[in-house]
């Protein structure tokens, strides 16, 4: 079984379309027997709220296989922005998965208390 620390739940924005064979209750059927899919749902008729494993899947392989299985999705700014974060954020959590941190020491170790900066340090040059 999947750990669910490796679990992301994400939203896929689709273009509108009539034909309900585009639609997202249409793309939430061919997303739940993909391995590494933990559950789909259509939240409206554009829109799908997909929980998958970061061990099978990431945001950029379920936008393509998306795409290659006929579905359109949104490419506003935002959305590509928001795709472009994901897929950074998906990439660095996998490289980071399987590695044992437990050799590197804490950054703060040797400290007997956490060191400050005055909070007003830039404040004071643009009075």
């Amino acid at each position: 079984m999947d750990d669910k620390a490796s679990h992301r739940s994400r939203l896929f924005y689709l273009r509108q379309s009539a034909d309900p064979a585009r639609q997202a209750e249409a793309a939430c059927k061919a997303l739940t027997g993909v391995k590494g899919v933990v559950s789909a749902e259509a939240v409206s008729t554009n829109s799908i709220q997909l929980v998958y494993s970061l061990n099978y899947l990431s945001f950029e392989i379920v936008t393509d296989l998306l795409l290659e299985i006929g579905f359109k999705l949104d490419h506003s700014i935002v959305s590509s922005l928001r795709k472009t974060l994901l897929k950074f954020l998906e990439d660095n959590a996998r490289d980071h998965m399987h590695s044992d941190t437990s050799e590197y020491p804490h950054p703060l170790q040797g400290y007997t208390e956490i060191p400050h900066q005055k909070s007003n340090k830039y404040w004071d040059h643009y009075r």
